[in-house]
């Protein structure tokens, strides 16, 4: 099954919260195996806006570390699937442990 998960970054490693990240490194994939990933900046934090923008470049993950309500209420909006309260910070580890760890998802 092919997949787009995306998780948010800060100085290289999961951002502490969604609203708040650097970066957001976009991991294609399919059949549990990364095909490619891609960095993209993240654009400057407005209330309601960064969930669409997510959508657009078709994601149907995310992983984050803290998130707001309201953030949670527009993703599952957009039918995208969230995994928060991660506290797993290094990516590498972080995506390998996706499809085997139990995260809280919303």
């Amino acid at each position: 099954m092919k997949q787009k998960i995306a998780i948010s970054t800060s100085n290289e490693k999961r951002s502490n919260h969604f609203g708040h990240a650097e970066y957001f490194e976009i991991f294609d994939t399919e059949n549990d195996a990364i095909m490619s990933t891609t960095r993209i900046k993240a654009p400057a934090h407005e209330h309601g806006k960064l969930p669409l923008w997510i959508a657009d470049k078709g994601v149907t993950h995310i992983i984050t570390g803290g998130i707001g309500q309201k953030a949670i209420a527009r993703l599952q909006e957009l039918n995208i699937t969230l995994i928060y309260g991660v506290e797993i910070d290094k990516l590498e580890i972080l995506i390998q442990k996706f499809w085997k760890t139990n995260y809280h998802q919303g």
